[in-house]
This record gives C-alpha cells, structure tokens and sequence, in this order.
C-alpha cells in the first residue's frame, strides 16, 4: 500500500502544479500571442513543453522538501 501512495502522491502533485501553471500563464501567453500565433501547433509546443517541464521542476522540489521533512 506504501507503494501505491508513493506513485499516487506525486502524480496528484504533477497534475496541481500543471493546473495552477495553466490558470496563472493563460491570460499572459493570450496577450502576449495574437490568436492566429495561439493556434499554430509549435506555440502551443512551445507553451506546454515549458508548462510541463515547470511543472516537473515544481514537484520533484516538493517531494525532496517532503523527504527532507520527513513527510513521506
């Protein structure tokens, strides 16, 4: 069971931060991109690489601070 809450745990953690970059970085990435930008397929690469390479990031820091504190 231990085992499960260790996979369980960090992918709820990748899918929060995911979200939270999503809501914060949406309005930004629409001013900064006129629509027709938005809708080419290497913007939107480009958007979501770095929402998932940030989101990544985010959650091994998380896990290794709840390690380091004992947590998990």
């Amino acid at each position: 069971m231990e085992t499960v809450w260790l996979i369980i745990i960090p992918v709820l953690i990748f899918l929060m931060v995911t979200v939270l970059f999503w809501k914060f970085f949406d309005g930004f990435y629409k001013r900064l991109y006129s629509k027709k930008l938005r809708d080419t397929w290497g913007s939107r690469a480009f958007y979501w690489s770095n929402g998932l390479f940030f989101s990544g990031g985010v959650t091994v820091l998380i896990i290794y601070i709840l390690q380091s504190i004992n947590i998990l």
